[in-house]
């Protein structure tokens, strides 16, 4: 039996990666190819380095995610991988398919300060997110900030 487990679920653009581990729990064969496919809102080569839809595994070998730092303000995107059905192994139910996050690093920490002191009026601050099309795909490419009168 074949089981697909998160060990790192956070990856960070530029940084850090991220690590799915596949194990068998049964029947232990030595380079057991599994078959599994990848998917999420992150894509496969564009924010992380490609990869494969097939891996030859002994027990915990892991699957590694290597954000790529794309200088985009995207957001945090997720990577998902499911076990597919195959004659050589069966597959833990329980643990077909996981998800990581890749974190974006172009995301600007914003802080709002009160001067000591002074009386501060909350104001109320929308962030819209800006898309374009790329090769026929859409993606978030920025952000811009709208302040709107204290009410």
């Amino acid at each position: 039996m074949v089981s697909l487990l998160v060990w790192d679920d956070k990856a960070k653009e530029g940084s850090d990666p991220a690590e799915f581990r596949l194990y068998q729990t049964e029947g232990m064969v030595t380079d057991l190819t599994i078959y599994y496919t990848v998917s999420g809102t992150a894509r496969n080569g564009y924010d992380y380095t490609p990869v494969k839809n097939t891996k030859s595994i002994n027990n915990g070998t892991p699957l590694r995610i290597y954000p790529i730092d794309d200088k985009l303000l995207e957001g945090d995107e997720s990577v998902t991988i499911t076990l597919i059905d195959n004659p050589a192994y069966r597959i833990d139910p329980d643990n077909s398919s996981k998800s990581l996050l890749i974190q974006d690093n172009e995301i600007p920490d914003i802080q709002f300060i009160r001067p000591s002191g002074q009386m501060q009026k909350t104001r109320k601050v929308f962030i819209f997110m800006n898309s374009e099309t790329v090769n026929g795909t859409s993606r978030n490419s920025g952000c811009s900030l709208k302040r709107l009168s204290p009410s």
